[in-house]
């Protein structure tokens, strides 16, 4: 789709003459939009029951583990980083950071290490939904984040957010 193939393209501009553009990497950004859409619908089922109500009280400090103080942690520094990359116009940095920090770091470790809490096998109600709304504020930072580059996916999933919570808890910056 588009993303992908923006995605590909942002991926491989350099400040280089030349460009090594292969085929294999519009496929491997395909791959990464459907994680992200997949990543986004494995949060949007574990945050049905949160309410607007519910996400506005924030998120609980008292009640963050170490995994959620982690990756909090890494979403400030990725964003950053991200935001320096972009105003200097290296768009093949701020692509594959935001590529990492979703697959590896978001999906690949922190859903995992969450599931337990969600599907109620270890901790409280009340930590559950400090995951729950951990999970929001991370998906919700992290499509803001790739829409300067993947703009189609992240307004689709923007738009979801927005029906789910309501405009006045929409993400912002």
């Amino acid at each position: 789709g588009t993303d992908a193939m923006r995605l590909g393209l942002c991926s491989c501009a350099s400040q280089a003459r030349q460009i090594d553009l292969d085929r294999r990497r519009f496929e491997e950004f395909r791959n990464f939009i459907n994680k992200i859409w997949n990543g986004a619908r494995f949060v949007f089922m574990n945050i049905e029951s949160l309410s607007p109500e519910n996400l506005a009280a924030g998120i609980n400090h008292s009640l963050l583990s170490l995994e959620d103080e982690w990756i909090l942690s890494r979403l400030n520094r990725i964003t950053d980083e991200v935001n320096h990359h972009l105003e200097n116009y290296a768009f093949d940095l701020a692509t594959t950071q935001s590529y990492h920090f979703f697959w590896s770091e978001f999906c690949a470790y922190y859903l995992e290490l969450v599931k337990p809490y969600l599907f109620g096998k270890v901790g409280t109600a009340a930590e559950k939904e400090n995951k729950q709304r951990i999970l929001t504020v991370l998906l919700c930072q992290t499509i803001l984040l790739m829409h300067p580059i993947a703009p189609f996916i992240t307004e689709e999933i923007f738009q979801l957010l927005k029906t789910h919570f309501g405009k006045e808890n929409e993400c912002k910056e």
